[in-house]
């Protein structure tokens, strides 16, 4: 692909759930983020968990964002070899500064409602003071993502959703290869 899709949205808005249905049936290769922090549970997608010294030899982060005390990011030799990656407003604003490769950047917003958020966030077996508080942190952190998205898409359906955000991107290619 010709570009690298930035999927970007709060907690429980299922970015990470569009990420991994376009990998699973449309083929789309997602990076994963490098971080230093423990996994929440064993197998948990979406991230490289390493030591604090293998993170520091990972190569230049063309992403990166520090989140609780940890950091996370993506080295860009991840992004040539991708097509998807899961981000938030920080890490978009680092890679927009410092990304010099070879992939057009594109970033795509995904929202749900603050309540379908956090009925979604307890589902997945967070704390419900965790889930509080990480939606007022959210308010904060993605108060602008609208002005940094190139296209916007409601999360209410997965199934609906994924079609979307697939469509939208085979024809942003397609336009590429004229």
């Amino acid at each position: 692909m010709k570009n690298i899709y930035l999927l970007a949205g709060p907690s429980g808005s299922g970015k990470s759930s569009v990420a991994r249905e376009l990998t699973k049936r449309y083929g789309l290769k997602e990076a994963w983020s490098y971080t230093d922090r423990p996994p929440r549970y064993d197998g948990e997608p979406g991230h490289i968990f390493v030591t604090s010294e293998e993170f520091d030899a990972a190569g230049k982060m063309c992403a990166f964002t520090l989140y609780n005390g940890y950091r996370y990011g993506v080295p860009e030799s991840v992004i040539e070899e991708n097509d998807i990656y899961v981000i938030d407003p920080a890490g978009i604003r680092y890679m927009q500064e410092r990304y010099s490769g070879s992939k057009g950047v594109v970033v795509m917003a995904i929202y749900a409602s603050l309540e379908e958020r956090a009925v979604r966030m307890l589902e997945r077996g967070d704390e419900p003071m965790a889930v509080k508080e990480r939606l007022q942190t959210d308010d904060r952190e993605f108060e602008n993502l609208h002005l940094m998205a190139d296209a916007w898409f409601r999360n209410d359906k997965l199934e609906e959703t994924v079609k979307a955000v697939c469509a939208y991107i085979m024809v942003r290619e397609s336009r590429m290869r004229k």
